[in-house]
């Protein structure tokens, strides 16, 4: 077992922090309208419009700030993860180390059906030995049921495992269930 207590959390983009949705009435129905911060991002290759919810980005940045988890951008931003984080008012997290990854194939590993995503956590699970939240839209879409078994599996109890709605990003009831992991009850 790792020497560090404090999970990792693997944040995602588009779809959790970026809700992709252009219903304001989809958009309304997870968050108060005045919650919602319009602004943009450079990607490295345009800039992206980018809509998060506040709440959402307090509840990220006072995670952060109380050191009850490291948290790590993993997503097809890579780098410039830090352009969305400046643009709604994150610090500079570290980006998730994943060799896998292949800008012009980005859903999947080179010569495989695999999710360029899934090795870096199964790496963080097997190497590093910390408790892990992973929220991104795709995990039920890119992992199959045994792949997410299997990394629940592999860390019994220390696997959170959150796929959003895209066109919303969080919601209030996925902040919970990260809230529940992170300060677990007498006996939980």
């Amino acid at each position: 077992m790792s020497d560090n207590p404090i999970p990792i959390w693997l944040l995602d983009v588009d779809g959790v922090i970026n809700a992709i949705s252009t219903s304001k009435q989809r958009l309304h129905a997870a968050w108060p309208e005045d919650s919602w911060i319009l602004t943009e991002a450079d990607s490295g290759t345009s800039v992206w419009p980018i809509q998060t919810a506040t709440p959402v980005v307090e509840y990220i940045r006072k995670v952060h700030e109380s050191g009850l988890a490291e948290i790590r951008w993993h997503t097809t931003w890579q780098q410039n993860a830090l352009n969305v984080g400046r643009a709604v008012g994150l610090p500079d997290f570290p980006i998730q180390e994943a060799p896998e990854y292949d800008p012009g194939f980005w859903h999947r590993m080179r010569g495989t059906d695999s999710w360029w995503k899934l090795p870096a956590a199964r790496r963080l699970i097997q190497l590093e030995e910390r408790a892990l939240i992973w929220t991104d839209d795709d995990i039920h879409y890119e992992m199959s049921k045994q792949q997410r078994q299997w990394l629940r599996g592999e860390n019994p109890g220390r696997v959170l495992l959150i796929a959003p709605d895209a066109y919303a990003g969080l919601h209030q009831r996925d902040l919970d269930r990260v809230d529940k992991f992170l300060n677990p009850g007498p006996g939980e």
